[in-house]
């Protein structure tokens, strides 16, 4: 909102005062139109009977809101603006008494229209002094000297006229419309003879702008968007307050219906009479709208041409699409028709698969299919329902026990899953043997068929040199060999639709190395649960399934290592950009199961100034802070090598796919906005601040100066290393210098003064007239080490350290 400026001894013109008014005026219009739009909206105005009762009715006070010219006639001084139009507010503080008197025609009725406008009025007018220069004692008496009045006050009013109708016969009489700037309120209808106006004749005007209540109110009780139903059966109407002038999408409206419907359905919002659908976008049946139920109902411009889509009426049915998904309601007429349950059998046998609609999405006991199988089964039948996974056709021997089913050619049954096997209830007799499950030790007549992938003995042997997708069917049993010299994925089976204790055993050959990804939420244990399991070059061992969600790993050779252990380790920053490099001719890095990987040849450039993620921050924004220490790591997804970094000193946020990291170094942000790393040099774990001219390290980092404290009391001064060694620093190293007089240094308090011959300080520097620095190794006892000082000249620098 715009405001006036004033100063002190300002003689202040006019028009200082009147733009104020304005500018206030302005600013409550814009807010005005922010809540409440710019269409004409009011609120009051109750119209009501006089009392005692007459053929008058009586409005009681209330406010316009109508957009109009900021000013059409000069204000004051102010020239008008009719440029700009702004929501004003017109005021009725008083009610007013309107006349509505009856017509003079035996059986003719008139309706009456109470309607309201906004408008400006300059009123009070007042004879007003005027400075006399000529006489400052004798003011002018109006403008000039002219003796006339002017007015004092532009008001913004709400203007209400009764309008009345054409007389008619009474029920055909019809409201008249607003005049031209009014917008209607309330309808009064008086017949012939009548002599007083009572409630039952005063009624809203139908697209009247009236709130119902305050702004918070309606918000709380929804009632701008609800409307008693006023229609008849499968043709509903709403008066809505305030009246709808357009629709828009999504819009919902709710009505309290009157009747039920029977068929197909309207419903008028005000704006016109459009078709009301249901949930599945088609015409209403009957019965989903019951007498005294609440409906909501939503805009949908796409539907039918535009139509309101009836969400639901409390009380009634709901009308629903025919499902498609497992997740979704059935309609009764898939019901009737079994049309979710009953199809036919395909894929090549013993393999048979089922794709019905909808599909699953896993399997779940007491799940129920019927199923026409089009050719002979065999010994050991499956079935794959919506390529869930193959489980086994079991039916039940005269034992009770389960075994493989015996299926011919053109069969229907009853196909339910019992949680761990499909079940035919409609079996039929078991004269063949068959091959018997893994380990089965029944009397049931079988095969040795099994035998072949028990024991020590596979039953295939399958080479891999690339991604893979394994099945139960194929690679149950089998041993599976690495020849990639890349690295490659393998998709495992579900745990689930192999028997407990079947076998996938691995053997990586070649140097890629393979990493094993589990299907849903399967996990390998070994022993620590992982979706994903890495086999380097070498490495063999055997999954075991445990028949549920679970892999566990037989066998594995777990390499033990140091993580961070590195030959050759060493790193720099330049001061000169936001990148830092560390190179190694070996690395040990190791994952969250303690798992560890030797990488050799490494090398990362990793730069704040990269997006978030591999070789750049692991969170936050790109770029980091200033001033800030980054921990720098190593990290490995399987055969990426990259660098990251981050404010945490042991646990990074790791990029997707990454599994394996060690630290090996910091890096610290200079305090300009580039956010540049400062010059470091690292060997090993040890580092230096690398001062070269040009860079943002010019100069040896400062930690304290000056004549402090007592170098023979002594009186220890506690300086802060945070901000010149890294967070996990274990020894820092510091130049103590002065050109005249003496210094001393210590990892704590506990010291002597420069004089001590039993306690003395690690660290003392004493100078003549020549400047002499004295370079000194501290191993870190706190967040502080200490120093005292008698030189002004006298200085403590940062030089390196050691993590």
């Amino acid at each position: 909102m715009d405001r006036q400026t004033v100063y002190p001894g300002q003689i202040l013109p006019e028009t200082a005062l009147l733009q104020m008014t304005k500018d206030a005026m302005i600013g409550s219009a814009k807010l005005a139109a922010a809540v409440l739009g710019t269409s004409t909206i009011a609120n009051g105005f109750a119209v009501t009977p006089t009392g005692p009762a007459s053929l008058q009715v009586v409005v009681a006070p209330g406010e316009i809101y109508a957009l109009t010219n900021i000013d059409s006639l000069a204000f004051s001084t102010l020239p008008a603006d009719t440029t700009h139009s702004i929501m004003k507010q017109g005021i009725l503080l008083d009610g007013v008494t309107l006349s509505c008197p009856a017509p003079t025609t035996t059986g003719q009725s008139i309706n009456y229209l109470i309607q309201a406008t906004y408008q400006d009025q300059d009123t009070n007018p007042v004879l007003l002094p005027y400075y006399n220069s000529a006489n400052p004692a004798m003011p002018f008496s109006g403008m000039g000297n002219n003796g006339q009045t002017q007015n004092t006050s532009r008001k913004g009013v709400a203007v209400i006229q009764v309008k009345a109708g054409a007389s008619a016969a009474s029920g055909s009489q019809a409201t008249p419309a607003p005049d031209s700037g009014y917008v209607g309120l309330y309808a009064v209808t008086v017949a012939n003879g009548q002599t007083i106006i009572t409630s039952a004749n005063i009624t809203q005007y139908l697209g009247a702008p009236l709130l119902p209540s305050g702004i918070l109110q309606s918000i709380q009780s929804g009632n701008m968007s609800f409307a008693i139903d006023t229609g008849t059966a499968g043709a509903y109407v709403g008066a809505f307050s305030p009246a709808f002038t357009a629709r828009s999408e999504g819009q919902i409206i709710r009505l309290k219906a009157k009747t039920g419907n029977s068929g197909a359905s309207t419903i008028n919002d005000g704006v016109s009479t459009v078709a009301l659908v249901g949930g599945a976008h088609a015409a209403l049946q009957g019965g989903e709208i019951i007498a005294n139920g609440d409906m909501w109902a939503q805009w949908n411009s796409s539907v039918g041409g535009g139509s309101y889509i009836l969400l639901f009426c409390t009380g009634a049915p709901e009308q629903v699409a025919p499902a498609t998904q497992t997740g979704h309601a059935v309609t009764a007429g898939q019901i009737q028709a079994q049309a979710l349950t009953a199809f036919t059998a395909g894929g090549t046998a013993p393999a048979f698969t089922l794709t019905p609609t909808p599909a699953i999405s896993a399997y779940a006991p007491n799940q129920g299919f019927r199923v026409t199988f089009g050719a002979a089964g065999g010994a050991t039948p499956t079935l794959n329902v919506s390529a869930v996974g193959p489980k086994n056709l079991k039916q039940y021997n005269s034992t009770g026990a389960k075994i493989a089913a015996v299926i011919v050619s053109g069969q229907t049954s009853d196909v339910f899953y019992d949680g761990t096997d499909l079940v035919l209830l409609d079996q039929l007799p078991n004269s063949n043997g068959v091959t018997q499950a893994q380990f089965d030790n029944s009397l049931s007549l079988a095969t040795t068929a099994f035998v072949q992938g028990v024991g020590f003995q596979y039953r295939d042997m399958i080479y891999l040199s690339g991604a893979t997708t394994l099945t139960a069917a194929a690679h149950a049993g089998t041993v599976l060999i690495g020849l990639s010299n890349s690295a490659f994925n393998v998709q495992l089976p579900a745990a689930s639709s192999m028997p407990a204790k079947a076998t996938l055993t691995f053997w990586n050959y070649f140097p890629g190395t393979i990493t094993l990804v589990c299907a849903g939420s399967d996990g390998i244990f070994a022993p620590g649960s992982s979706a994903t399991f890495q086999i380097p070059s070498g490495m063999s061992f055997t999954l075991v399934s445990n028949g549920g969600t679970s892999w566990y790993a037989i066998g594995t050779q777990n390499t033990v290592g140091v993580i961070g252990a590195a030959r050759n380790l060493t790193g720099s920053a330049t001061g000169l950009n936001a990148v830092a490099t560390f190179a190694a001719d070996e690395i040990v890095v190791e994952n969250s199961f303690n798992s560890y990987q030797v990488l050799r040849a490494m090398s990362i450039s990793p730069s704040l100034a990269n997006p978030i993620g591999a070789n750049g921050l692991d969170t936050g924004s790109v770029g980091g802070a200033v001033s800030t220490w980054y921990s720098v790591w190593v990290i490995w997804n399987g055969s990426t090598v990259s660098g990251l970094f981050s404010l945490s000193a042991t646990s990074p946020t790791m990029p997707a796919g990454y599994t394996h990291k060690a630290l090996v170094g910091w890096a610290r942000t200079d305090a300009t906005g580039s956010k540049f790393l400062l010059g470091m040099t690292w060997i090993g774990a040890r580092w230096s601040w690398k001062v070269a001219a040009g860079t943002n390290l010019a100069a040896m980092p400062i930690m304290a100066s000056g004549s402090v404290g007592s170098i023979t009391t002594p009186t220890w001064i506690a300086v802060p290393w945070a901000s010149f060694a890294p967070p996990t620093a274990k020894r820092i190293t510091v130049v103590s210098s002065n050109g005249s007089g003496t210094t001393i240094v210590a990892p704590n308090n506990s010291y002597g003064s420069s004089t001590s011959t039993t306690n003395p300080s690690p660290v003392q520097n004493s100078a003549g007239t020549a400047q002499l620095s004295w370079l000194a190794d501290l191993i870190l006892e706190s967040s502080n080490i200490y120093w005292a000082s008698n030189a002004a000249g006298a200085g403590l620098f940062a030089s390196g350290g050691e993590i």
